[in-house]
């Protein structure tokens, strides 16, 4: 389970936004140097079996995750590990708290997970599985390493092909690894996450959407667009479509 919730400065917070007097501090930690993450950190921390035990919860379930550093705050919901009392910070989270291999202390608070559910599936009471709205048991979503296409970048599989990544890389015949859980030691082929866009937010997508057309994404309510960035994508898009017809225009030319 993963669930971003919120993030900003602190000294910008307002009266809404989560405050730690109420949750569970756990301390200060320090993360490790990684050479194989794209940040150079290893996102995962150790807790103490106290610090489950505060928020009621066991290895392995969800809890709701409050951090600062630098001056930056952020709030979301993961599951902890299974095998031992911790927690993993993904490499998107690490970034919006401004750390990196040069600044690695973040304090860190937990809370009982909180989530609301899903209103596109259910769970089944009788198995346990997640199923639609239609009854029909969820699939899974499964995750694949190809070593000798990157061995620190996983991809997401395909929800329509099973030998082949979002991204578009088959590697039927070739070596590699599914899993189910990716870990915060490997960095996320950013193309699979582009085209698996049914796990992020809206905020998420508005932020990325932002980034490609040059705008910024903390404007107004995160689940829509203002006329500004609507005019802004619309002119990236429309500048996309003129470089292809001019690539197209000058391979024209040159098969001529």
């Amino acid at each position: 389970m993963e669930a971003m919730i919120s993030y900003g400065n602190i000294d910008e917070k307002g009266a809404d936004e989560p405050d730690p007097a109420y949750m569970h501090h756990c301390r200060e930690f320090e993360l490790r140097n990684d050479n194989t993450a794209g940040d150079g950190l290893n996102g995962s921390i150790r807790l103490d079996e106290n610090d489950l035990k505060a928020v009621g919860a066991e290895p392995g379930d969800p809890v709701r995750v409050y951090a600062e550093a630098d001056g930056r705050w952020i709030l979301y919901e993961r599951d902890t590990y299974t095998d031992r009392a911790g927690i993993g910070m993904p490499k998107g989270h690490r970034e919006k708290l401004g750390l990196d291999s040069n600044n690695r202390t973040v304090e860190l608070w937990l809370d009982e997970a909180k989530s609301e559910p899903d209103d596109t599936s259910d769970e089944d009471e009788n198995t346990g599985k997640q199923v639609s709205l239609t009854g029909e048991e969820a699939k899974e979503r499964e995750y694949v390493l190809i070593p000798d296409d990157s061995p620190i970048k996983y991809h997401h599989v395909s929800s329509s092909e099973d030998n082949k990544t979002e991204c578009g890389i088959s590697f039927r015949g070739r070596e590699y690894r599914r899993f189910s859980d990716p870990g915060d030691a490997l960095d996320q082929c950013s193309d699979c996450a582009i085209r698996s866009s049914d796990d992020m937010t809206n905020k998420e997508l508005v932020e990325w959407l932002g980034e490609q057309a040059g705008f910024e994404a903390n404007e107004g309510t995160p689940a829509y667009l203002s006329k500004g960035q609507l005019v802004a994508l619309r002119d990236y898009v429309l500048e996309l479509q003129e470089e292809q017809t001019d690539e197209s225009a000058d391979e024209n030319t040159a098969n001529a």
